[in-house]
């Protein structure tokens, strides 16, 4: 009889400071937060420079999606540059695009995109292109993805002093992101554009960006641009312009 009253006793002590134990050491950890469904980064950079050559550059950028984590994503971005030396305008170039994208087979996707192209010192005074097309991510990880994309659509084009033209195209693109560690990401994407009339007539594009988190809502972001018009206005054009920018961008 004393020892059930025992153990009773014992058991009535040591169950309840197990309990409490466990509840102070093992706390249920709480859910992160769901990512928002739109993400927008802004970018601006400004160099200025003076002595033998006065320099003044400018450019901006700008990049959104709307990821609702269904099987729609939303996606635009831009660019503008813009520069002078000794007080003259050396490069005067903007460009933009919008796509939507909705998946209907594991990574494969189909998408609708408008984009447009504006270079001064090319003498072009504005590009459009509307384009329907097919995608699929070969690599679609938490870290990495690996996209290759086709498209055919119109280009609508009109080159400085010339007549306003138009006719079919079609586009093949291939576009990398990589997230290097929690802090540094980096992006890449290739496309070229050809018009049926005449595929000589082609426009290739390129960019390699590399960005570091400086703090939640900021980051530093280094970009190689390349942009290649094989058939500019005159002959006497340069074909290629390359820019490399720095960029302090916000992510709101």
């Amino acid at each position: 009889m004393f020892r059930q009253a025992l153990v009773i006793a014992v058991a009535a002590l040591v169950i309840p400071t197990i309990s409490v134990f466990a509840q102070d050491t093992c706390p249920c950890p709480p859910e992160p937060p769901p990512e928002p469904p739109w993400k927008t980064n802004i970018g601006v950079g400004f160099a200025y420079t003076t002595g033998n050559t006065d320099t003044q550059n400018l450019n901006l950028t700008f990049d959104v999606i709307h990821d609702p984590k269904t099987k729609n994503v939303f996606r635009a971005d831009g660019l503008w540059i813009r520069n002078k030396t000794d007080g003259e305008l050396s490069a005067d170039r903007a460009g933009f695009a919008v796509r939507d994208e909705y998946t209907f087979s594991g990574r494969t996707f189909a998408f609708f995109e408008l984009s447009y192209q504006q270079d001064a010192f090319k003498e072009l005074d504005y590009l459009w292109t509307p384009l329907v097309g097919i995608g699929h991510h070969l690599v679609d990880s938490e870290d990495v993805r690996l996209t290759v994309d086709g498209a055919v659509g119109g280009a609508f084009e009109r080159l400085l002093e010339q007549d306003s033209t138009s006719g079919g195209t079609f586009k093949i693109g291939q576009s990398l992101r990589w997230q290097i560690s929690e802090s540094a990401r980096l992006t890449q994407s290739v496309w070229g554009l050809w018009k049926f009339e005449d595929r000589s007539d082609s426009y290739y594009h390129f960019d390699l960006s590399l960005s570091s988190s400086v703090t939640g809502w900021m980051e530093i972001k280094l970009s190689l641009v390349d942009d290649y018009k094989n058939k500019p206005a005159s002959p006497e054009l340069e074909k290629n312009d390359l820019a490399l920018l720095g960029n302090l961008v916000l992510k709101l």
